[in-house]
């Protein structure tokens, strides 16, 4: 089984590449994404719907204050990252990872010659860690990609922290294979 995580910003092409190299696709938030369809009964059919969902006002709250009135309104992509932050508060840090690391497992379990696992949304130091030491455990390929295409969507400047480690890197240009040695280099040891 090879493993491909693609790093980069909103926009950048991570899941445009993943879809015409991979076989198959696991995402970190899948288990945030599950959980949340649970609790609302609901679930998008289309990537459209998922899309709406994201940038959609879902929450519009009037709540009366001593003398102002505040208005409290939430998107669906706020709502999937705060459910994920909650999460890692009440049962452990790495709640999502580990939701990822039982896919892959189960992927691996099942494994085909010619099997390639895309991850599409690989954020943060401790999923890249934690790839790593899966890869290395299970004598897995697992290959780094840096996505940077600009698309219409392309967001180099978010102030989200899920973004923050892909903006270290949104605007350069790497030589195939230097990227992937170099997340190995900074991430492996950790």
């Amino acid at each position: 089984m090879i493993i491909k995580a693609y790093i980069g910003v909103i926009g950048a092409g991570k899941d445009y590449r993943c879809s015409k190299e991979c076989t198959h696709k696991v995402s970190f938030a899948d288990g945030v994404r599950e959980d949340v369809w649970k609790i609302l009964g609901w679930k998008p059919k289309t990537s459209e719907e998922y899309e709406e969902f994201k940038t959609s006002v879902l929450c519009h709250i009037n709540t009366q204050y001593n003398v102002t009135t505040k208005e409290l309104t939430f998107t669906g992509r706020e709502l999937l990252q705060n459910y994920a932050e909650l999460q890692k508060v009440l049962h452990s840090p790495n709640y999502w990872i580990y939701r990822t690391l039982d896919s892959l497992e189960n992927l691996h379990k099942h494994r085909t010659e010619d099997m390639i696992v895309g991850i599409t949304d690989c954020r943060f130091s401790n999923e890249i860690s934690a790839l790593i030491q899966f890869a290395n455990d299970l004598n897995c390929e697992l290959e780094f990609i840096h996505c940077d295409y600009e698309s219409s969507k392309y967001d180099r400047i978010s102030d989200h922290k899920s973004e923050m480690l892909a903006q270290k890197f949104a605007g350069r240009t790497f030589i195939p294979g230097e990227f992937n040695k170099l997340i190995h280099k900074l991430y492996e040891l950790i």
